[in-house]
């Protein structure tokens, strides 16, 4: 029998096997170290990576929400600006109604100053003509009792003439003086 290079590794390969499957052990081993640490892994990954997710959902909100409150933001100084001018416009025309009104009211005052003195001196005439009426009134009343006593001196002047022409005539005119007399008595 001749030996050959294999048999001498013949006795060897139990050992070779033995060491083999130790090997194959040790990296089964190892393997299975290699998978928990990569499922572990896979499960922080996943982990973070739902939170990533999340973070984006949030940032995408705030992005949403930061651009919604620009956009509110705008809105109100839009339409704090309308305010201001409708406020402004508001203002003006508030000044405009005042000053027509201020206007209308020295108006109204001038008018009224004027009819005060219109008033004052109708009625200052009103109190001349009074006066003058109750002058000529009294003068009237004296003209009236005037003439009446003028009537009656007149009518005395033509008594006594008439006497006087009796006197020179005695028995017409002591008639006529008797009812003259009576006359004047009555």
């Amino acid at each position: 029998m001749k030996f050959s290079p294999a048999h001498y590794l013949l006795p060897l390969l139990p050992a070779l096997v033995l060491s083999t499957r130790q090997d194959y052990e040790e990296l089964e081993k190892q393997l299975k170290e290699v998978f928990k640490e990569r499922s572990t892994i896979l499960r922080q990954l996943t982990k973070t990576s739902r939170e990533l997710d999340g973070i984006k959902v949030n940032l995408q909100s705030l992005k949403n929400d930061e651009q919604s409150a620009k956009t509110d933001v705008q809105k109100l100084l839009e339409l704090g600006q309308k305010q201001r001018e409708e406020m402004k416009s508001l203002q003006e025309a508030l000044q405009n109604q005042l000053k027509e009104t201020s206007e209308k009211a020295e108006k109204h005052q001038a008018t009224i100053n004027f009819l005060k003195t219109e008033v004052e001196r109708k009625s200052k005439m009103i109190r001349d003509l009074q006066n003058e009426i109750t002058f000529w009134s009294l003068h009237r009343s004296y003209k009236e009792r005037t003439e009446k006593q003028g009537n009656k001196l007149g009518y005395a002047a033509t008594l006594c003439t008439e006497h006087l022409t009796s006197i020179s005539q005695p028995s017409i005119s002591n008639t006529k003086i008797t009812k003259g007399l009576l006359r004047e008595n009555l």
